[in-house]
Formats: C-alpha cells, structure tokens, sequence
C-alpha cells in the first residue's frame, strides 16, 4: 500500500432513480450526507494536499440526481484533479453530456443489455427509457440494434470532445443470468467505437436476487471466450490486471465513513473525527495477506469481493 495517495473516491448521493436488482450498494442508500458543499469541497482539497489526481464520483446512488456533484466536479478541476463519473445515464441530456465532457470527466456508463425487456427487468425501471435504433459497422458487418437515447447522446458528444479534452467513454455491465448473451452484442458496439469497458461478476453479500441471478461455470466460460473474440488483446490485459486504484486509496461513504473498498466490510474511522491524513495513515496500517488474487471463470475478480465471498 503506497503511503501516497492517487486519488479519492466519494459516495456523495443516496437517492437513486433505479432498482437494479443485482445492487450491491443498496445497502448503503439507507446512510443520508451530512455533508454541505464546502464540507466535501474541503475533503477534495484534502485529498490534493495528499497528493491525489483524481476524484470519482460513484453513488452509491445516481450522482447525476444531486446538482452539488456538478459543482463539486467543477471545484476538483479548479484544483487541478481528474473527475471520474460512474452514472446508470438515464439523466443524460445533451447540455448534460457537453459540460460533462467540457470539463474532461471520464464517464463509466452502466448498460446491461440493448434488449429492452431485460434491461427493465435488471435495472427495475418500468419502460422509462427512450431507445433509438442505431446502426453501426462491426469487423464489415453491419448491425443494427436499439439502444438507450442517453447511450447515443453520450457517443455522439464523445466523438466531438474526446481528443480535445482527453476524456473517456465507458461501458460497464454486470454479468447476470439474464442478460449474459446480450454482453456480446455490448461488446461488438464497443469494439467498434472504441470505448472502454468493464465486466463485473456478481457481488454476492447484499443483493437480494443473487441465486436466481449468477450464471453458471459453463455460461461464464462461453462469455469470456465470446468476449475474448470481440475486444481481443484489451480484454485479456484487462481480466489479468489486479491492482484496484480504488482500494488503495481513500474511500468516503455520505455519511463520514472511510472503508476498504466499494463492496468490501471493515470501517477505518469517520472524517468528522479525524483528518484524511490521519486517517490513511491508520488504513496503511491494516494488512492485507489473507486476500489472494485470482480470477473467477476467466473474469478478474476483485480483493473486495473475494472478502465479500468469505462471509
């Protein structure tokens, strides 16, 4: 554990416009901010003081619900920070999806499937999408498929901005029983615009549907293999990179908490108690010998969730 800090990364907004069934987080939206504006403002300067680049915005509900994230991304640039947005994009507008890549933020988009059926099934919303048919070419094919208006909003500012600003597009989806043949029509649209990517297995601790939802040994074998063809090389480096910035480094709960990680248990103090400095400096003191890296069909599997898995 580097006794200097990258980065930090805030759960700054509890309420969320989605149910998503396989939610680890859900949990965690139970705990209200008791943070005002210059108080996580004051946090972020603390985090730069300690060397920290980045800033991510994570939930752990929808952050685009609350406007201070906004300005708290627009204070983290003024400092000199990188802003690292993870949204479900269902408030994704135009001006929406222009400041945000104006303001060089690296955008992680969650999209469980281009069939709307399951993805109202997996993210429990109740047909309030609108989707747009989108064609595009993948290794000389030509495909067509529905997806999200937010989605296309999203690749076409991308497209305009991302050199200029140096920011990022990404897609994440979660593995699930459901919608794990629809990944590889995901990966074929991101492939062929060229966008980063992130394939979750299943955290099992706190979601409610984990045995209905986990795929099993066969059909995790199938998807690595077909994701594999579709993203080549970037999918291998990717499923054989162990090290989680977010772990080794500060993680804020709404409600003061610093944690281990996202999804793994173990409170190191409250930063209403003590200082940022302070407390890392107790987190460096806390081993981490009894967690091993390994992969779960293929698929990168996190320390955090490895120690989720255990209880």
């Amino acid at each position: 554990m580097a006794k200097k800090i990258e980065g930090i990364t805030l759960y700054t907004t509890s309420e969320c416009n989605l149910d998503c069934i396989y939610c680890y987080a859900r949990d965690l939206r139970e705990y209200n901010s008791c943070f005002t504006m210059p108080e996580w403002e004051g946090i972020i300067s603390q985090a730069r003081t300690m060397g920290a680049k980045w800033v991510i915005f994570a939930g752990p509900g929808e952050p685009l619900l609350d406007d201070m994230n906004f300005k708290l991304i627009k204070y983290a640039n003024a400092l000199g920070m990188k802003s690292i947005l993870f949204t479900n994009g269902t408030l994704i507008t135009e001006p929406i999806a222009e400041d945000l890549f104006s303001a060089s933020v690296d955008i992680t988009v969650k999209m469980p499937s281009f069939n709307p059926q399951i993805y109202n099934l997996l993210s429990g919303s109740q047909n309030s999408l609108r989707w747009v048919d989108y064609e595009f070419k993948y290794k000389d094919t030509e495909l067509k498929y529905p997806i999200p208006l937010y989605l296309y909003i999203l690749l076409k500012k991308y497209k305009g901005v991302s050199r200029r600003k140096k920011c990022s597009l990404r897609i994440e989806s979660v593995i699930t029983k459901y919608n794990l043949r629809c990944l590889v029509d995901i990966a074929k649209f991101i492939q062929a615009h060229g966008l980063g990517f992130l394939f979750e297995t299943l955290i099992f601790n706190n979601s409610r549907d984990f045995d209905r939802l986990i795929p099993g040994e066969k059909d995790y074998l199938f998807l690595f293999r077909e994701l594999k063809k579709c993203l080549g090389w970037r999918f291998i480096v990717g499923q054989n990179q162990y090290k989680c910035r977010i772990r080794r480094n500060p993680v804020i709960l709404q409600n003061g908490d610093i944690m281990l990680c996202l999804v793994e248990e173990g409170k190191i103090g409250n930063i209403q108690q003590n200082n940022l400095g302070e407390l890392w400096q107790r987190r460096l003191s806390i081993k981490d010998e009894s967690l091993k890296y390994k992969r779960f069909c293929g698929f990168r599997n996190c320390l955090g969730r490895q120690s989720c898995n255990k209880r």
